[in-house]
């Protein structure tokens, strides 16, 4: 089996569970999902739950207690040792834990029975088995009330998702010297870029923090603000239906793009991912988005 420790939101979930299905189909192996890390999720400063119950993907999961965790993988005399005691009684499963930002190119040389710990935040990890992720990540039920309208409005016109991502990047230290905030100018510039290349658009803007959006944030009518969903998984949906998008520098508006499966789609991101412009990046972004 191919264990994966969730964690995180919603999109660091989505590339969490996509890393491990590339695996688990090289592997000829399933998929369980450890869901431990969120036992202590709504200690930190933006709370975290289990959110992939809203696709269509196979959930089977594990606790920790259900297997034998080893550090290393290897023929010594420990790990023999381990066989014979520990590990006929559980399942025992190799830790492998993500080294850096950047696609790790040994990831697809792991054994069965092992346990992923990182957010695999690339594409590279699982772009092989693409018809899969889509399937998975499909919908479980239909939309309903406004968020219907919204659907049939959105695929009747040029649909240009905008995400903003405030949150704790705006109201948290850490969060926002780790991860920072995009600018106005970020903005300003990717609706000038496309209001070029598209004719008649329509702008759907997403966020966190609506009011800040109305207030600050300048797009040319015709616009929409999503303003009335609580369910992140639902402006998810809504993004993805749209025909182009802007994104933040966030795994959401990542995915929210990614699930569109236009190729002729046109996806404006920040090069800057983190504040630290030294942090190696260049696996987050698909090659054929276009980067400010």
């Amino acid at each position: 089996m191919v264990v994966v420790k969730l964690q995180g939101g919603l999109g660091n979930q989505m590339f969490q569970h996509a890393a491990a299905r590339a695996l688990a189909e090289k592997r000829g192996s399933n998929i369980r999902m450890d869901l431990s890390w969120f036992d202590g999720a709504n200690l930190v400063d933006a709370p975290r739950h289990y959110e992939l119950d809203r696709f269509s993907l196979k959930q089977s999961f594990v606790s920790p207690e259900q297997y034998a965790l080893i550090t290393e993988e290897s023929n010594s005399l420990k790990i023999k040792l381990y066989n014979l005691t520990k590990g006929r009684a559980k399942p025992r499963v190799l830790l492998y834990k993500e080294s850096g930002h950047g696609f790790d190119q040994r990831f697809f040389d792991l054994p069965d029975n092992v346990i992923l710990d990182g957010y695999w935040q690339s594409e590279k990890y699982f772009l092989g088995v693409r018809d899969a992720i889509l399937a998975d990540f499909s919908f479980k039920n239909l939309a309903t009330g406004k968020n219907r309208s919204l659907l049939t409005e959105i695929k009747k016109v040029s649909a240009v998702s905008i995400h903003v991502r405030r949150g704790d990047y705006a109201t948290t230290k850490a969060a926002k010297e780790f991860h920072g905030l995009m600018g106005l100018d970020y903005y300003a510039e990717a609706i000038k870029q496309i209001s070029k290349r598209v004719q008649g658009i329509s702008f759907f803007v997403f966020s966190d923090d609506p009011e800040w959006c109305k207030q600050n944030l300048k797009v040319p009518l015709p616009v929409t603000y999503i303003d009335h969903n609580k369910d992140g998984a639902e402006d998810m949906r809504l993004m993805s239906a749209c025909k182009h998008h802007i994104i933040a520098n966030s795994t959401f508006s990542w995915w929210g793009a990614w699930l569109n499966p236009s190729s002729e789609k046109i996806v404006y991101a920040p090069r800057r991912w983190f504040a630290n412009p030294d942090m190696d990046t260049k696996d987050i972004l698909p090659d054929s988005w276009e980067k400010l």
